[in-house]
């Protein structure tokens, strides 16, 4: 019994862990034991016979057993056989298509068809390959474009009975079924990196969002701290202009008092001042009267006044006129002031 590492597991179809493969005697396929249902405990050893299900269904027959094996390896040789033909036609298109435009018209169609013919070693007049090509393209082209593209002239390889191709049909048709995969693999990648290309675009306008909303904020905050820093600002200037004030009204505080006590002293002042006017002048009778220990009697002043020296009273007009003048001129001082 051998072990092919280099065959893939048809059930998983995967070259891992090559140790674990068991090949069919039948159709030596190869199995993982543990993708089997039922899983093989052991692989088996050399010398000893394993049958996968397909050929051990049929092992009772044993010419049965041999053709369904054939037809197995004929299968293998199939899909291996398509694989070539369609990377041939892969090239073909590709040196045929000399605008590189991904398409190609009927002139370019009659030259890759040429050339196909060429390698099958088949010869067929330029008249005869240009109405095959004529009655291809209208059955083949599926868009109406006027030209094919890769699928679509796969299509007519595969499917086309104008063409005589030596190719067998099973070739063929397993040619357009791998390209097929091969073009659904194609729309899944381009899907899966349309996919990824949105998820990158999406992060980073997430991220560039984020950074804009923290670049406001960061303007914000900074905004905010200078209003911050004006209304200090404000509040101590506002502060100042108090202490200020306080200390002009206490100076205003302090003039008022000084000018009430100057008031109060000027008025005093006048008051004496007043005081000393209305008080009588004294005579040299009076001094005299005043060291003389024993009192006289008041003097007789006739017509110019009858009242005492102390009582106050002019003793002639001229006096009396005197007095009133200053007396009216105290008053409107006091009035004034």
């Amino acid at each position: 019994m051998a072990v092919l590492s280099s065959d893939a597991c048809q059930i998983c179809e995967r070259c891992t862990q090559a140790d674990q493969l068991a090949v069919c005697d039948g159709c030596e396929k190869c199995f993982h034991i543990y993708c089997l249902q039922p899983p093989l405990q052991a692989v088996p050893g050399i010398g000893e016979t394993w049958y996968c299900q397909t050929c051990a269904e049929a092992k009772t027959n044993v010419s049965h057993t041999m053709e369904a094996c054939t037809e197995a390896a004929g299968e293998v040789f199939t899909a291996r056989d398509a694989a070539i033909a369609l990377e041939s036609l892969r090239n073909f298109f590709k040196s045929a298509d000399e605008d590189e435009n991904g398409a190609l018209d009927k002139t370019e169609l009659v030259q890759v068809v040429n050339l196909f013919y060429q390698q099958e070693n088949v010869c067929r007049p330029l008249k005869l390959v240009q109405k095959e090509v004529d009655a291809a393209m209208q059955r083949f082209d599926a868009n109406g474009d006027g030209v094919l593209q890769f699928s679509e002239f796969v299509d007519m390889v595969a499917l086309s009975d104008n063409f005589r191709f030596q190719m067998p049909l099973s070739v063929r048709l397993e040619m357009r079924a791998l390209q097929q995969r091969e073009q659904l693999l194609a729309v899944r990648n381009d899907v899966m990196e349309e996919r990824e290309s949105m998820l990158e675009d999406a992060t980073r306008n997430a991220a560039l969002q984020a950074q804009q909303k923290d670049t406001l904020v960061e303007a914000l905050t900074q905004r905010l701290d200078d209003k911050v820093m004006q209304v200090r600002g404000l509040e101590a200037d506002l502060f100042d202009t108090q202490e200020q004030l306080n200390a002009s009204q206490a100076r205003v505080e302090e003039a008022l008092a000084e000018v009430t006590r100057l008031s109060a002293w000027q008025k005093k002042k006048l008051e004496e001042e007043h005081a000393a006017i209305l008080r009588p002048t004294p005579t040299p009778n009076s001094l005299q009267q005043r060291t003389n220990s024993s009192p006289s009697p008041p003097p007789d002043f006739g017509d110019f006044g009858s009242l005492s020296p102390t009582s106050g009273e002019p003793r002639t007009p001229r006096q009396g006129e005197l007095r009133r003048k200053r007396t009216n001129i105290l008053g409107k001082e006091l009035e004034e002031s």
